[in-house]
């Protein structure tokens, strides 16, 4: 990101934090929107907001995070406990990235709901996945719809 980009993130990255601490707590739900390749920079403040609060929810559909945005995410899922609703439908995730989310949400037990419909999932992310749940014992949701596993 050139300088100018930077200072744009800051400020976002910013509003994120006022808003997570004036109002998460009211409406733990929120919507992001932002260009995908700040998607780790915004992964990052988010990981560092959302510790200690009760229950959030982060809807991150259709932004575009493919395999590399799926990595940086991974790595809040495993170590933020505060996320309890995940929602990743129509990002090309594919399925190398949801093979990170399996190993993942095998490490996470309070992830509640993961949204992962239209991501190209195809049998081995389904594979993948099937093996992180068979550590899970949190996830109470899982969407895999249109993600052509066990098709013909």
């Amino acid at each position: 990101l050139r300088a100018p980009q930077l200072l744009v993130l800051r400020a976002v990255c910013s509003e994120l934090a006022d808003f997570v601490h004036h109002s998460f707590l009211a409406r733990p739900h929120v919507t992001l929107r932002f260009p995908a390749r700040w998607m780790p920079h915004v992964v990052s403040t988010l990981s560092k907001f959302a510790r200690g609060l009760p229950n959030v929810g982060i809807n991150i559909a259709g932004r575009k995070v493919a395999y590399k945005g799926a990595m940086e995410l991974t790595k809040v899922v495993i170590t933020n406990s505060a996320i309890k609703h995940l929602d990743l439908r129509h990002n090309q995730i594919g399925a190398e990235g949801t093979a990170a989310f399996a190993e993942a949400i095998s490490f996470n037990q309070s992830l509640q709901s993961l949204g992962l419909m239209s991501n190209n999932i195809g049998d081995a992310g389904g594979m993948a996945l099937a093996f992180g749940l068979a550590q899970n014992e949190g996830l109470l949701s899982l969407d895999l719809s249109q993600n052509d596993i066990g098709g013909k």
